[in-house]
Order: structure tokens, then sequence, then C-alpha cells
């Protein structure tokens, strides 16, 4: 959609994230329950806007992966992946805020597509920002709520530049960790985890010091000069 005139519904998109962030930064504990609200996440709900994003369909959870098979993330219920409950039950875990279990090997991509009139500054065009499947947490939307929206949120904590797209040659994304806040705010759009939120969570090379990120190792060549850059 990068590039085309903004639609009514585009609009529609923009006005509901922006409206679900509001309401999840102004009440953590409808999303939250008893679960304490970390100062990382309270930044990431109240984080101002960054250039290389559109918020709206062009930025959105794409895909999960592992070493041998891949999940494109769609609409609907018949996907455990776009499917808040059901990913309850096949994680076998109780309701409330969680984090998911351990996976090796299992990433979520967001994708992200930079807005036409900052790809120059960016000198890059699309690409993914992924993470650990044990840096992910769902919360569940606020059943009081009066909206049709369901409102679910995850978020996909110390996300980097894959090797997909262009967004590895522009420092000012692939030198750093991104925490990515998505919300569900329809079952109507064919991608229905939409980029609400995103903020720097430090340098790329501070993987280095977590021993259970897999992506240590090349964090720890990047800081001995043998990576990108």
């Amino acid at each position: 959609m990068a590039g085309q005139e903004p639609t009514s519904e585009d609009d529609d998109v923009r006005v509901r994230l922006v409206h679900g962030r509001e309401m999840l930064a102004a009440y953590p504990y409808l999303w939250m329950g008893f679960e304490p609200c970390s100062r990382r996440d309270l930044e990431l709900f109240n984080c101002s806007p960054v250039d290389f994003v559109g918020y709206d369909h062009t930025s959105y959870l794409r895909k999960i992966t592992t070493m041998t098979w891949e999940v494109k993330v769609r609409s609907g219920k018949e996907l455990f992946v776009t499917n808040e409950e059901q990913i309850r039950i096949n994680e076998g875990l109780p309701k409330g805020c969680f984090f998911t279990p351990g996976r090796r090997n299992k990433e979520p991509h967001v994708k992200i597509t930079i807005p036409v009139d900052k790809r120059g500054t960016f000198n890059a065009t699309t690409g993914f920002l992924c993470s650990m499947w044990s840096k992910l947490k769902f919360l569940k939307g606020p059943h009081e709520s009066n909206s049709t929206c369901a409102w679910d949120a995850m978020i996909i904590y110390d996300c980097t530049a894959s090797s997909e797209g262009t967004l590895r040659g522009c420092p000012q994304i692939a030198t750093r960790k991104w925490d990515i806040l998505l919300m569900k705010v329809g079952d109507d759009y064919e991608y229905p985890w939409l980029v609400a939120a995103i903020k720097d969570s430090g340098a790329y090379t501070d993987l280095r010091h977590d021993p259970f990120d897999e992506r240590q190792r090349s964090a720890f060549e990047s800081f001995h000069g043998l990576g990108n850059f």
C-alpha cells in the first residue's frame, strides 16, 4: 500500500491503532491484570512514533518460522498464531498475561515497509524485524470494552533486522534492537496484528550479553568487527 493515496480503510486502521495504544497506556491493568507492568512496557506504550514505520496495514506480524517450517499469519481463527485462546490451549498455559515458553529456532517476523517519503533517509524499502519465541508476550484485550475490536495485544522484545529485505543495509535500524507492540484492531484485515508502537531497546551488540539468545554469536562477531556493521 506504500506509495498509494490513503483510503478510508487506512484511516480507520490508524484511528483504531492510536485509540488502542492510548487505552493500553492509560489503563494497562485492563490488559495485564495482577501482572506487574514493567517500566520497559510502559515506555513502549508511551513512546513517540518512528519515521521508518507506517502505522497502518504496511507494518504487521507476517510469519512464524523455525529451521524447518514457516507459518504465515493471516486473519481468521484456523491458525493458532492468530487465535489467543487457542494459543493458550496449545501451550498448556493458564489465562492471564504470560510469556510463551522457550522454543528453540522459533521466530516471529514483523514485516516493516518504510513510507515512500522516508526511503531516501533510511536507504531501505522493506524487510523484517524478528526475535525469539521466548521474547514474545500476549496481552488479552479487556472484556469490558464496548468496542467492536478485541484489542488483543502482543509485545515482541529485542527484535533485530533479518537478512530478508533491505533493513540490514540501514545502520539506523540494523545496529539496534527494537521492542514492538502489536495490536489486533479487528478481524476484517488480512494481517490482523499491526504495529502500534516500536521503541529502541539498545544496541544490537548487546545481545552478546544474553547467553540464552540464539543471536549471541553473530552479535559477538559484530562487536569484534566481523559482522556487517
